[in-house]
Order: structure tokens, then sequence, then C-alpha cells
């Protein structure tokens, strides 16, 4: 990307020309792109449209060139970008005293933008950083990181705390911080127009400027379109299989690779951490080169949980039930796919006398002939269960944390925003409070667009909107935000999490070209699973009980086979001893009639 000269180099060239204007709406927001044109701090449009002497503006431009969809809630002006009642009926030129003499130029993409609320991750990456990155790419062919930003806050006197945010997010490891990962120029409260901002070539007098700006390329407001927060889906699901759907996905995993493949991977000390293996592990390491085979992440359940807003009423039995799932999950996987360590270390030590190539060769044969699965699961492979506190942890943890995770249980509302840092594939739970049944789409929406499933636990008893009264509906919705504590329903929070472990799942242990299309799966098809997996349970009860039958009918019969064997040896014992005893008692009677007859003889 184009960079400003380095020190000692001459300055780019000054240009000069007409301006050109571009603008759009999409009934959710405007827009409006304009290349060479000026800003005056203080007029009531402050742009300048520059056209030929005699000349009038574009025709059809709208009274307001740009508009947040928040501008009602705004108490600035700046939400709102009017048009120019007037253009200026001059040549833009970077070289005239309106532009300083080419000293208050901005020659990189500008872009003034209206936020509602840059600590919330959802509008922070919703309304911030996917429409930047989309109108950065979509407008120059690529992504370039020279762009000059400059954010609206609602409110006057959040300002100076907008500047201390960013100021604290270019330092520290916070979400806010992914904006820097988007440019590397400072970025500014758009209060700082006003009060003319120092655009001011390195070794100058960088004293107040109170005059015009001329910027080459300035974007006003975003377009939301092709983003998962464009107006369409704020009432229905996003069908990734359309095109529309396809193209949501698309730019949401750019931006998510681009981010993250600027995140740190590596935590000091994780070095000192891998040379610091036990004997288990180096165990299961050389069976793991053997097999040349590596285990899939166990199973791990994540709870988000918050400080403020709203909670799990019932969160140690929900707590509990998701220990239980993936406690199972991991006996399952085990048992499934035997750990043939023992085995494979039997193999080895009989072909102690050839190469270690013809050894590995021979115990791979000798796996396969025994139709032994050729797996071996680490000795800390096992199923997790955790909750986190995601304001608590700095970004790159809370990044961490959720691509270690299965499954995401979040209340609908912030923390479900984190399934976009998840891994494609993964699920999140998303639990509805009641009568917030149309904030669930968004929510969905952003999760399905990064290749997350959803599935939804929603309140039975909530109220429907359809025909309410606007006023009546927004009381209603009003009192459902401020609640604070959520009861889910036990039973199904346990059959859509059995679902969503065993979607989550479904290419762990087989080949999959693609990871299956990421969807909403209700709670209809959660109850149909869970009657199946309940069938299935109850059959595995019975044929478990029936083999345990049949063991402890083998067990007696071996019992009574040993006690019957023991009793025929007792018994040969006996007939021995009483064999002896008559022939001791012949003997003696031969003895005697012997001493008689020579008695006799006597």
């Amino acid at each position: 990307p184009p960079c400003p000269p380095p020190r000692g180099h001459p300055p780019p060239p000054l240009q000069k020309g007409l301006s050109e204007i571009q603008w759009g709406a999409d009934g959710h927001s405007q827009w409006a792109r304009c290349k060479l044109c000026s800003y005056t701090p203080g007029t009531p449009s402050g742009l300048g449209v520059h056209v030929p002497a005699g000349g009038k503006l574009p025709v059809g431009v709208s009274s307001r060139l740009a508009s947040s969809p928040y501008a009602p809630r705004f108490m600035t002006q700046r939400a709102t970008f009017l048009a120019p009642s007037e253009a200026k009926y001059e040549e833009y030129d970077e070289a005239s005293t309106l532009c300083g003499s080419g000293k208050r130029v901005v020659s990189s993409p500008a872009f003034v933008v209206a936020v509602y609320d840059v600590v919330n991750v959802h509008h922070l990456m919703a309304e911030l950083l996917l429409p930047l990155f989309r109108t950065i790419v979509s407008t120059y062919g690529t992504f370039r990181d020279d762009a000059v930003i400059f954010l609206e806050v609602g409110h006057p006197e959040q300002a100076p705390r907008l500047q201390r945010l960013l100021r604290e997010a270019a330092l520290g490891d916070s979400a806010l911080g992914l904006l820097f990962r988007l440019t590397r120029r400072p970025v500014g409260s758009a209060a700082t127009l006003e009060r003319g901002v120092q655009i001011i070539a390195s070794g100058e007098n960088t004293g107040a400027l109170d005059n015009s700006l001329c910027f080459r390329d300035l974007h006003l407001g975003f377009d939301f379109r092709n983003s998962s927060s464009m107006p369409g889906l704020r009432t229905k699901f996003l069908d990734v299989a359309s095109p529309e759907g396809m193209e949501v996905v698309r730019w949401q995993h750019m931006l998510r690779e681009h981010l993250l493949s600027l995140a740190p991977r590596v935590k000091a000390g994780a070095k000192e951490k891998d040379e610091a293996l036990t004997e288990g592990d180096k165990e299961w390491n050389e069976a793991a080169q053997i097999t040349s085979w590596s285990p899939p992440q166990p199973v791990g359940v994540l709870f988000v949980k918050r400080l403020q807003t709203r909670k799990f009423k019932n969160f140690v039995e929900l707590k509990g039930i998701a220990r239980d799932m993936a406690k199972d999950a991991t006996t399952r996987t085990v048992a499934t796919y035997n750990n043939t360590f023992s085995t494979i270390n039997a193999a080895i030590a009989s072909e102690e006398t050839s190469t270690l190539r013809e050894s590995t060769n021979n115990a791979e044969s000798t796996i396969n002939a025994n139709n032994t699965t050729p797996m071996m699961f680490p000795p800390d492979w096992k199923g997790w269960t955790n909750e986190v506190v995601m304001e608590r942890l700095a970004f790159t943890q809370q990044v961490e944390q959720l691509h270690k995770a299965t499954v995401l249980v979040a209340i609908l509302g912030q923390g479900a925003v984190n399934a976009a840092f998840m891994k494609p594939g993964s699920s999140l739970v998303l639990v509805v409070p009641p009568n917030m049944d149309e904030e669930k789409f968004v929510f969905a929406n952003i999760a399905m667009a990064s290749g997350v499933h959803v599935f939804l636990v929603e309140c039975e008893h909530s109220a429907s909107y359809e025909g309410m009264p606007a006023d009546e509906k927004a009381k209603l919705l009003d009192k459902a935000k401020n609640q604070k504590d959520v009861l889910v329903d036990p039973i199904r929070f346990k059959a859509t999490l059995h679902l969503a472990i065993m979607v989550a799942s479904a290419c762990d242990f087989q080949s999959c070209e693609l990871l299956p299309e990421a969807r909403v799966h209700l709670w209809p098809e959660a109850e149909h699973h869970w009657k199946s997996v309940e069938k299935q349970i109850a059959a595995e009860k019975e044929q478990a009980n029936a083999a345990k039958k049949a063991r402890e009918e083998r067990k007696a019969h071996t019992e009574l086979k040993e006690a019957v064997e023991k009793a025929k040896a007792r018994l040969a014992e006996l007939e021995g001893k009483m064999l002896a005893i008559e022939l001791a008692k012949t003997d003696e009677g031969n003895v005697t009639g012997k001493q008689e007859t020579q008695h006799e003889e006597l």
C-alpha cells in the first residue's frame, strides 16, 4: 500500500482536478464516497464538492450523504452527514491555500463513521470492523493498512473517553485493539475534525490548524450489505447456501483470517512447557509417530458468564449436565477407537532385531492383522467443562479459550458474538431469554457466517410480537432486556447440548472433504434426536444388563464347575485314604493269623 515518504525523500506530487462523488443506501443506512473533496470545520455541511465554474452538484444526490443506523439515538449531528447545499466552483488543487499549499492534505483513504458502542464486541465486529474491512478490500482490490479513521460516538462527552479507550487499545490487548490490525494510522474521534486535524509533514510546526482539510479519498458512513448485520438478516436466519449467504460467509471468513493471522499464537513459556513432557506424554508421542495419527481436540464445553448482564439462574445444574456429557463423550470415544499402546509396544518388542523402519512397518502390520484401530490417545485426553468471564481476560486469552472449545454456551447478547472466533464446525448453544425472540437472528447469523452451528434453547412462554403495537412491543422488549437471571429448562438443554456435541464432532474420526454447512438447529430436531438417543441408551442398558446377566451366569457356571472339580478331587482323596485303611487292616489280619499258627506249633 502507498505509504508516506520516508524522512528525507521528496513528498508525492500534489493533485488537482474535479470532485467525484458516489452514494448509496439500503433502507438501513446511507454511505458516500468523495474523491478530491475538501472539508471546512464549522460549516453546516462541512464537505466541499468541487465542480466546474457554473456547474452543479451531481444529479440525484440526496439531502443526506450518509447516516448511521443508530442516528436517531445520537445526540450529535455527525451521525448524519448532510450533503452540501452549494458546490465549490473551483478546481480542487492541493497546492492552493485551501489545502495549505499541500500541508493540509490527507492522502490516505479516510473514513468518518458513526459507531454506537465500540466496547461491545457485537457492535465492534458487525458495525465497524467487518464493514471497514469489506469497504477497503472491495474499493481498492486488496487490503491496505494506511486508512485514517475518525469515529463518531453518540454523545459529545463520550469523545474524550473514546480517545482514552483508543490509546489503551493501541498499547494493550483488548477487543478494540482489533481495529489497529486494520490500520497502522492513529485512530481519532470525529470531534477532532471540528478542531482541524493535524496532518503535517515531519519537522513542521504542529500548531493548531483551523482551516480546511483536503481529502483525496473520503468515505462517509458504511455499506452494510453482504455482512451478517445487513438489514434483511435482522428478521430471518442466514441461508449460507444462497448466493447472498455465500457472500456474507466469504467476507466474514476473510476478516477472521486477517485478524487472527496477526494475533500472537504462542504465549510466553509455551516452549518451556512443551519441553517439560512427562514420561506418559513421551511414550504417547512415540506411539503417535508410529501410527501417523494425531487425535482431535477432546470435547470441551465453555460457558460464557457475564459480570453485569443476564446470567444463568441454574448454572450449577447446567454445568453438571455438561460435565456428564463431556465425560460420556470421552468414554465412548476411547471405547470405540481402542487404545492400542500396549499392542504397539508388544509389536515393537517382538521386532527388536530388525531395523527401526522394518520394526515400524511390522508393528503396523501386526496391528492391522489383529483388526485393531491404530489410534493412540494421550494420557490427558479427556473432555472438559469450564466457565469464563470474558471481561477478565485479555483478548488473546479469549481467542485461545474459544479456539479450544467444541461447544460454546451463551445467553443472547454480547457473549454469543464470541462464536465468531471459534473453529469452523464448532457449535453455539444460544439461550434465548423470554420475549427476546426477535434478537436471536443477529447473533445466530454472526455465528453461522463464521462456520459455527447454532442450537437454540428458547423459552416456551415467550410472547409473540406478531400483530403487537410498536409501543407495547418496545416496552416488552425493554423489560426482557433488563431481566438479569435466566432459568434454562434442563431437559431441553440436555437434549440440545448432546446434539451440539455430536454435530461438532462429526468430522473428528472420519474424513470430511468439506465441513457440514453451518445452520440453525431448532428444538424439534433436538427433541427428535434426544428421543433416538434415549432409545439407544435404553437398548444399550438392556444389552448391558443382558451381557451382565450372561457374565454372571458364566461366572456361576464356572464357579459350579470348579466346585465340582474340587469335590471330585476331595472325593478321590478320601477314597484313597479309605483304601489305605482297608489295606492296612488286611495286612494286620494276615500278621495276626501267622502268629496264631506259630503258637499252636509251639
